[in-house]
């Protein structure tokens, strides 16, 4: 599976790695930093981690105008994402103008593949962690047969777009 990600029309990438589908405990951890110091980037800070069949990226993120990062995920993937506001009083309402939710959430997702944009307003801090799990990795951890996973398992092995929770759920930072 290939992830990648990049503010729309800059030519550094936040991240792009090819992971393995296969499940594979004995690939040695591979570790990165990306600090991207060009405009409109205040701040761009990723701290990457991968190993076989896993992805982990801890992102802080402020921008000096509005800018959408683009996504992708090619192949099947399990993701586990947090995002976290700044203190900007203007996050701590549920929503914005145009009805999004703008507070810090969580959600657990399998994605068969997608490619997204996802808008990022500028003057707010972020702080984002992704983690991305082949499907063959997320079936290592837990037991498909578990009640608290049925729905979630069924509809990954039809193959189709979901999410654990229906709507994302709020976090803190506790």
């Amino acid at each position: 599976m290939k992830i990648k990600s990049k503010i729309e029309g800059s030519d550094d990438w936040l991240f792009i790695e090819e992971i393995p589908e296969l499940y594979s405990p004995n690939t040695p951890l591979s570790e990165k930093n990306v600090n991207i110091k060009s405009l409109p980037a205040q701040k761009l800070v990723n701290y990457q981690l991968s190993a076989g069949g896993l992805f982990l990226v801890h992102s802080t993120m402020q921008f000096s105008e509005h800018v959408k990062v683009l996504s992708e995920i090619e192949g099947e993937a399990i993701t586990s994402q947090f995002i976290f506001y700044g203190t900007n009083p203007s996050t701590e309402k549920k929503n914005d103008k145009e009805g999004r939710r703008t507070g810090s959430r969580h959600n657990i997702r399998y994605i068969p593949s997608i490619k997204g944009k996802y808008p990022m307003m500028s003057g707010i801090e972020y702080k984002y962690f992704l983690l991305v799990l082949s499907k063959q990795y997320y079936f290592h951890l837990i037991d498909q047969h578990s009640l608290l996973h049925s729905d979630f398992v069924r509809e990954i092995l039809k193959g189709r777009y979901t999410s654990y929770a229906a709507k994302d759920l709020p976090v803190t930072t506790e």
